[in-house]
C-alpha cells in the first residue's frame, strides 16, 4: 500500500474534472455560435460530429489527469493511475445510464476510460524521464 497515494488520486480525479469540464464546455459553446438553448443543447448530445470531438477531449483529459496523478504520487507504480480512471469509469458508467447518447459513444468511453489514465503514466516514464535523464 506504500505506492498508492491518496493525494495523487485526489487531484488527479479533480484535474480530470477540470480539464474535461472545461475544454467539453469550450467545444459545445464554439460549436453552438449564438442559440444556447436547452433543446439545442439537447441536439448536440446526439450529433456524431460533436460526439467525436468531445471524445477526443476527453481522452486528452483522461490522459492529463493519468499524467499528473503520476508526478504528484511520485511512484513508478501504475496502480494510481488506474484508481482514477476506475472513477471516471465509475462517473461515465452513471452519466451514460442518465443519457440520450448513442451506444457507440457510451461503449467507446466505457472502454477507454483507463487505459487513456494508463497512457499518461506511461507518457510519464517512457518520454519526460527519459528526456530529463539524457
Amino acid at each position: 500500500m506504500k505506492e498508492v497515494s491518496i493525494k495523487g488520486i485526489i487531484i488527479g480525479f479533480i484535474s480530470l474534472l477540470i480539464i474535461d469540464g472545461m475544454l467539453g464546455d469550450y467545444l459545445l459553446t464554439y460549436l453552438m455560435t449564438g442559440d444556447i438553448s436547452s433543446e439545442m443543447i439537447q441536439k448536440m448530445y446526439v450529433d456524431n460530429v460533436f460526439l467525436v470531438m468531445r471524445f477526443i477531449i476527453a481522452l486528452v483529459a483522461l490522459t492529463a489527469a493519468g499524467y499528473i496523478t503520476t508526478l504528484i504520487s511520485k511512484s513508478t507504480s501504475y496502480i494510481n493511475s488506474a484508481v482514477v480512471g476506475i472513477l471516471a469509469l465509475m462517473l461515465t458508467t452513471l452519466a451514460y445510464s442518465a443519457s440520450s447518447w448513442p451506444m457507440w459513444f457510451g461503449i467507446l468511453s466505457i472502454l477507454t476510460q483507463v487505459p487513456a489514465t494508463l497512457l499518461g503514466t506511461w507518457l510519464t516514464y517512457n518520454i519526460v524521464h527519459k528526456k530529463v535523464s539524457t
